[in-house]
């Protein structure tokens, strides 16, 4: 079994962390309980309707994550742009982290107190949408405070219908930009 997941690793140029990944182990553990008639998805699944279920399950657990905490830390909303191969997209990105501070262990060395503190955090780091842009550029269009806005408001509803997570969106110093921001603070 070992050489055959390593000749798989190794045969699609796969990363060696694979061997180890929390995915791959419960795929295997899940192929224990496959029938003998089994049969493998077409390519056309995997690109297609199994595609759509994953992207809908990461966007379903990803929300649940997200709100972790959110109540009382809030969540923060991003943008980021890129052009890959003259195709411009925005990112559009969400953050939760907050850290709980204990304090504890305290002593005096020569009249000084010293006082140890031990910080727990949580973060979360999620990619909740890659606009692409093509058509919106190649009809005149740029990325600005009205656009962004458009983008960025369904995901922020999606997330927070009842608007009372997001405490914090930012985007980069551009004028127009800001404008956005303000936009969706309002």
């Amino acid at each position: 079994m070992d050489v055959s997941i390593a000749d798989f690793i190794h045969s699609n140029s796969l990363a060696f962390a694979l061997a180890h990944d929390t995915k791959f182990i419960a795929m295997l553990k899940a192929a224990r309980h496959v029938p003998s008639t089994y049969v493998l998805p077409s390519i056309k699944d995997v690109g297609g309707s199994l595609l759509v279920e994953n992207y809908k399950d990461y966007i379903n657990s990803t929300t649940k994550k997200l709100h972790i905490g959110a109540e009382l830390f809030g969540l923060t909303a991003m943008k980021d742009g890129a052009t890959i191969v003259k195709c411009p997209l925005t990112n559009i990105l969400v953050d939760m982290f907050y850290y709980l501070n204990n304090f504890t262990n305290s002593f005096v060395i020569n009249n000084l107190s010293y006082l140890f503190l031990i910080s727990r955090g949580y973060e979360f780091h999620a990619l909740m949408d890659v606009v692409d842009s093509t058509e919106h550029m190649a009809n005149g269009g740029v990325k600005d405070a009205e656009y962004l806005t458009k983008q960025f408001i369904p995901v922020m509803q999606k997330i927070d219908p009842q608007y009372e997570l997001f405490d914090m969106v930012a985007f980069d110093g551009a004028a127009n930009v800001q404008k956005g921001g303000r936009a969706i603070a309002a």
